[in-house]
Parts: structure tokens; sequence; C-alpha cells
């Protein structure tokens, strides 16, 4: 998430370059250095972008009553922001799903392997039932059961043949009418 940040690169270069120590001292540095850098500059994504929606409302409200060349600047300044934000955002929440899942699957094989197994039996189909309420498992009969059910789904089918399978809410409506809407 850092990485998208357009001045994380110099950070890192400034505070790793000039400590000439050890390597031990060297990212116990970058580790101190990073969490107040996280406070001060890079700061929560979640705040940044509500504040950049607000200013972006406020500059879209004034761009309605007035043109202004010098809003139309801003605001497309503070969308690349916004898209950066999203992007960080993006990434804050890929790594916090998977943090506990690697972290897991690391240290423990049968853990690794047995999540793997429960996802890909989860994710198969085992069969289906047929509209005869036959339970169905082999894949031709799969096959047939899906493709009859869309082809039903997305066909066009005449149901109303007649005024009296329509709800009596029109009684006061002439047969030839009626007939009319059927």
């Amino acid at each position: 998430m850092w990485l998208k940040h357009d001045k994380f690169g110099d950070f890192v270069k400034h505070v790793w370059e000039p400590n000439g120590s050890s390597l031990l001292n060297k990212i116990q540095s970058l580790s101190n250095n990073l969490k107040e850098w996280n406070q001060t500059t890079f700061g929560c994504i979640f705040q940044r972008k509500r504040r950049i929606l607000v200013r972006l409302q406020g500059i879209q409200k004034s761009l309605g009553e007035r043109f202004n060349s010098g809003l139309i600047k801003l605001e497309a300044t503070l969308r690349k922001e916004y898209n950066n934000i999203i992007e960080q955002e993006e990434v804050f929440w890929l790594q916090k799903s998977r943090n506990i899942w690697l972290k897991q699957g690391d240290r423990n094989t049968k853990f690794f392997h047995l999540s793997t197994m429960v996802r890909k039996r989860h994710n198969k189909l085992e069969g289906l039932k047929g509209e005869d309420g036959i339970w169905k498992s082999d894949k031709t009969s799969m096959k047939d059961i899906v493709i009859s059910y869309f082809q039903k789904l997305f066909s066009i089918q005449t149901t109303l043949e007649s005024y009296d399978s329509l709800p009596h809410l029109f009684s006061g409506l002439e047969e030839a009418v009626r007939n009319n809407l059927i």
C-alpha cells in the first residue's frame, strides 16, 4: 500500500542511505521512521478519501454555478489523488484479507493443504436436481439440466391465454378491451 504513495521511495532512500551502521541498525531505524511516516505523511486512507470526496463535491457545486478554469484544474488534480487513494485502499483490503491466511499457511503446511482442499470441494458442483425432482450427478445429465433451465428462462412463452388467469383487478373493463390486453 505504501508503494503506491509518490513520496515513499524518496523517504526510504533518505532514511536508509545516511545510516552507515550495521544492517540490523538500518532496519531498526527504518522501522521506527516508517511508523512515524505512516502517521504523519501517509495518514489514514479512509480519512483522506472522505476529505477529497467532500472537496470534489464542493468544487462540482461551485462549477455548477459558474465556470472557473482554476477549479477545473484543481478538480483534475483531486481526481488523480482520489484514484491513487482508491488503489491504495484496494491493496490495503487485499493485504488485510490475506494476512492471516498467509501467516498460518506458511507455518502450517497441513493447514495450507486443508484450506486448499476445502475451497476446492466447496467450489465443485456435485450434482443438480432435475425438473422431475431426481438428483443427478453425472456430467451429461447436469449439462442437460442447466441448458433446459436457461432455455426456459430466456424463451418467450405466452402463459396468459384467457382473462380468467389474470387477477380480477379490472372488472370494469369491457370484454373487447380485456381481450386486447391479453
